[in-house]
């Protein structure tokens, strides 16, 4: 019984500020990675010898940085941020 209201302090409640937040991040995230993608894609294709291939390679290095981004903004609004619940949950995974 303890270990469940341990868990159940763990996460913050979900209203429905924090859901329209959480839409908005991840409709968001979603729009910035499209656009990164044709963007840069667009940029490389006008582009010629050794640069064009680093543009290209910056395209999956784009979308991991915004999914890393929305992942740190989204996780504050589920879950306490504090220490102790961060040990909690990352040491459940490991």
């Amino acid at each position: 019984m303890e270990e469940q209201s341990k868990y159940a302090r763990l996460f913050n409640e979900i209203d429905s500020q924090a859901l329209i937040t959480l839409g908005v991040v991840l409709v968001g995230t979603i729009v910035l990675i499209i656009v990164s993608q044709r963007g840069l894609n667009w940029l490389a294709t006008r582009l010629h010898g050794q640069l064009r291939f680093r543009v290209f390679a910056l395209v999956p290095l784009t979308r991991l940085l915004i999914l890393i981004t929305a992942l740190a903004i989204i996780v504050p609004i589920i879950i306490e941020p504090s220490l102790s619940n961060m040990v909690t949950l990352l040491g459940r995974w490991a």
